[in-house]
């Protein structure tokens, strides 16, 4: 069997033209346009990342809650020690390899009395341990836990034979950690305030309000999308249950099934693809719609940044609970307002620009590039009809028809980040424009002032397009931490690049982007070598 050493890192539509429900009475601890402005640049990256790997993995701490469906014909796989359908509860991945991570059974040894094995047949005591309440010294073949011997298990395919109705969680909500990943859930949802409460107890305890609320499921992502699927005997039809092979066989795991499995992460990052699930932002409830109490108490300033809901007020997350249970339980799937496709053609418009700019230029270089920006939202005629800034501001919300509280919500959040985008580069064209004398430019003038601005600005902004590897090499794959592995380094300092090279992995840390964020998160070593 191959060696691996794994050191696990930081954490052991209803109709559409009805106006929605839930935000529709405002009172002191109920949602506002104030909210949604005061944490415009949150709520425009949690819309941004969501149902996509990366920027739900830098932004680990998800605050929104999505109605969402999955198609009838969706093919999901369910990873088990046994052939048979899962009875209630269980759950299903989006991607094969992560399914097999879980297809793996932990059988208990009976001895003699004289220490050996029992010479019963393994049909008559057949007893597994649940892979997921496992250290993953044991899922991932270090060494197998006491007591308990690893036996091939089986990879289990379903189709899905009509439309689900599921919630979806957003940021690394199956990430079981103290860093607040689970705030939306053990906090918000579940009233929990121990953070040792079991995943199976935690799934029970969702699936125990989704038979209230009429959802069927609920999507969570650590490494891969997951779905608890609370009743397995409804909405699913079985495609095949294929007995995985022993592990020392060629066709078993090998050198190169993690690489694999880390590509299958990566083909994510950007979304799951396929029209696998459908979201309806139009009907989200997020915590920055709220006057919640985000602010993070850990000691590392790595952490500020990122959300947590331990100090919120309980009156608020009451309201927040009430009103995602209003939002599905009547919710019908439904398409609204691409939200999410909004949010990329602004980040695909300004993301590199700004990136370059806030890098270092000449000035002659900065004043072009700015031109380049925004000659399109300014009339060069004499007189001025409206104010550019505004026509920036406004230019890609142009086309969106608000029907929903939550629409003008995610309105007022957008408009505050574009509002911010276009006001600071005018305002460097202003200034690098006072530089120029007698229409020359001198390549010497200090533009550190304008840089300066476009720093604040992408400082403020977070993309998480920012942080990522860059173009890899065919044997490379860009990993950035997640659950439940990571690289060596720091999540907010490195991002790494696993390798295949001579025959075995070799995992290198690249200096590809540094955040200027102090470490924060401790991470793990990859080392698999034949």
């Amino acid at each position: 069997m191959i060696p691996i050493l794994l050191l696990v890192f930081f954490f052991h539509l209803a109709d559409a033209s009805i106006p929605q429900k839930p935000l529709t009475s405002q009172n002191q601890h109920g949602p506002s346009i104030a909210s949604a402005t005061e944490n415009a640049n949150l709520l425009f990256n949690a819309i941004y990342s969501s149902m996509r790997q990366w920027g739900s993995s830098v932004q680990h701490n998800g605050m929104s809650f999505f109605p969402a469906s999955i198609p009838e014909g969706t093919l999901l796989y369910h990873g088990s020690a046994v052939p048979d359908r899962p009875i209630g509860l269980e759950w299903l991945a989006f991607e094969i390899p992560h399914a097999e991570m879980f297809s793996v059974g932990f059988r208990r040894i009976r001895n003699r009395t004289d220490g050996g094995r029992s010479s019963e047949s393994a049909e008559n005591h057949v007893e597994f341990l649940d892979p997921r309440n496992m250290s993953p010294q044991y899922l991932w073949a270090l060494e197998e836990p006491p007591n308990y011997e690893r036996v091939p298990g089986y990879l289990q395919i379903y189709q899905v034979n009509r439309p689900l109705k599921v919630l979806y969680l957003d940021g690394m909500a199956a990430a079981k950690c103290s860093r607040g990943t689970l705030d939306s859930q053990d906090l918000l949802l579940l009233n929990l305030t121990k953070g040792d409460f079991a995943e199976r107890e935690r799934a029970e305890g969702l699936c125990a309000l989704g038979e209230k609320w009429g959802v069927e499921g609920f999507i969570r992502m650590e490494c891969g999308f997951e779905l608890i699927k609370c009743d397995f005997s409804d909405g699913l039809d079985v495609i095949s249950h294929k007995l995985r092979p022993n592990l020392d066989e060629p066709a078993g795991w090998n050198d190169i099934f993690l690489l694999d499995f880390v590509r299958d992460i990566a083909n994510r990052y950007q979304g799951i693809d396929g029209g696998r699930v459908h979201l309806d932002y139009s009907s989200m409830v997020s915590a920055y719609f709220y006057p919640a109490n985000l602010s993070n108490p850990a000691e590392d300033p790595g952490q500020w940044k990122l959300p947590r809901l331990v100090a919120s007020e309980e009156e608020v997350l009451r309201r927040i609970k009430s009103d995602v249970e209003l939002a599905v339980k009547d919710w019908k799937p439904t398409v609204g307002v691409d939200w999410q496709g909004v949010a990329d053609m602004i980040v695909k418009r300004y993301s590199a620009r700004l990136q370059w700019m806030a890098s270092g230029m000449p000035q002659r270089t900065f004043l072009l590039q700015t031109n380049m920006l925004i000659n399109t939202f300014i009339d060069y005629g004499v007189s001025e009809s409206q104010d550019p800034v505004t026509v920036c501001s406004e230019h890609y919300l142009q086309p969106v028809q608000l029907v929903t509280e939550t629409d003008r919500l995610l309105e007022a959040g957008f408009k505050t980040v574009t509002r911010r985008i276009c006001s600071t580069i005018f305002e460097v064209r202003r200034s690098l424009l006072e530089k120029q004398k007698d229409d020359n430019i001198n390549e010497d003038d200090d533009v550190s002032a304008e840089m300066e601005l476009i720093r604040d600005l992408t400082t403020w902004l977070d993309w998480s397009d920012w942080k990522t590897c860059g173009q890899c090499e065919l044997d490379e794959v860009c990993l950035i931490a997640i659950f439940p592995f990571g690289t060596v380094e720091d999540h907010y300092q490195y991002v790494s690049l696993v390798s295949f090279l001579r025959s075995r992995f070799v995992l290198k840390v690249v200096r590809r982007f540094v955040l200027s964020s102090p470490p924060s998160m401790i991470s793990v070593l990859l080392n698999i070598s034949v």
